[in-house]
């Protein structure tokens, strides 16, 4: 099995270009924050111009970031209060 599809430098941009699913910066920022407020164990799905978070607690939906943010200071505090 050849290997020449893979890339010769390490540079990021490179990797992008050859397997283009790796998270920018602020998408893992937001990724950790996610799972920082839903828990470790959540799945969080990207599609279709959405956000869906699966976790014990709950089935979440999100079609913007507003609502992403808003439901994640809401968790915060309601995670303060128990």
């Amino acid at each position: 099995m050849s290997l020449d599809w893979l890339p010769l430098s390490h540079s990021p941009k490179r990797r992008i270009d050859v397997w283009p699913f790796y998270y920018e910066r602020s998408q893992l920022t937001m990724s950790r924050r996610m799972r920082e407020v839903w828990g470790e164990d959540c799945t969080i799905q990207i599609y279709g111009g959405c956000v869906r978070i699966h976790s014990e607690q709950a089935y979440l939906q999100f079609f913007n970031r507003q609502e992403l943010e808003a439901a994640s200071r809401s968790a915060i505090r309601q995670q303060g209060r128990e």
